[in-house]
């Protein structure tokens, strides 16, 4: 078998489990390999070859890393939550400082981004989902 046809038979491959993750970072190894099959059909040796496919996939991987695509895959993004801003009825203080509130018909725990005036949890009012760590909700007196 040629040694162009092994490289697109892997490019190929790593195209198609691109299709069933969804993270482009195959996509860009894939096409990196697709570089090196080219190369060898063009004749060029081997070491040249690799050469070819490494630079590419890394060139690949960094300029997906510094574009929109690349930024939409990292985890240290905002969380995007359908329960922010949505209001809390305090249901009891703890002595921790912490809360159990009223959301969605149950009752969950709650912290609060800034300290609560002292008094009852009647008192303390509406408060409003800021996000939503766990099965914890963080609350404060201000809409987001």
């Amino acid at each position: 078998m040629q040694p162009y046809v092994v490289w697109f038979i892997a490019a190929f491959a790593l195209i198609g489990a691109e299709l069933m993750a969804g993270t482009f970072y195959l996509l860009v190894i894939g096409l990196g390999l697709a570089a090196g099959g080219v190369a060898a059909l063009c004749g060029v040796e081997f070491g040249v070859q690799i050469g070819v496919a490494a630079l590419l996939s890394v060139a690949g991987i960094v300029i997906l890393r510094k574009t929109r695509a690349g930024n939409m895959l990292r985890q240290d993004k905002p969380e995007v939550s359908m329960d922010v801003g949505q209001t809390v009825r305090v249901v009891e203080r703890r002595a921790d400082g912490s809360l159990r509130v009223d959301y969605r018909g149950s009752q969950w725990d709650a912290e609060t981004e800034e300290p609560l005036p002292e008094g009852p949890a009647k008192a303390i009012g509406t408060l409003y989902i800021r996000a939503v760590r766990g099965t914890k909700l963080i609350v404060s007196a201000q809409r987001a």
